[in-house]
């Protein structure tokens, strides 16, 4: 039901993609159908798998942001971007981004 309720709240499915007519159709019936109760088994277990994919949707947007910026500044900075991606600490980042790996500032340290 949180699925459902939160892919229509953000027009996606859980790929990013955006929700076609039918499957939006089908989401709300869904929705529509299904007592509106906290879950059965609520317990810390539970939370915390909850967190967790909070954690990986917030990585997920934030890879997102990172490279609209870096499209956004290829396309209109090339020359600057290209000196700017010069530097180590660029690297890094962007070799994260392409590996998927989630973000860490090269200046904070890992807990």
């Amino acid at each position: 039901m949180m699925q459902a309720l939160a892919e229509l709240a953000i027009d996606r499915d859980a790929d990013g993609k955006k929700l076609p007519a039918r499957e939006r159709s089908r989401l709300l019936a869904q929705a529509r159908a299904v007592e509106h109760r906290p879950a059965e088994k609520l317990d810390l277990t539970y939370e915390h798998e909850l967190s967790l994919l909070a954690i990986e949707n917030i990585h997920k947007a934030l890879r997102r942001a990172y490279e609209i910026a870096f499209e956004v500044a290829a396309s209109s900075y090339p020359r600057r971007l290209a000196e700017a991606l010069a530097a180590p600490a660029h690297h890094r980042l962007l070799g994260r981004l392409r590996s998927r790996r989630p973000f860490r500032h090269p200046l904070v340290r890992a807990s």
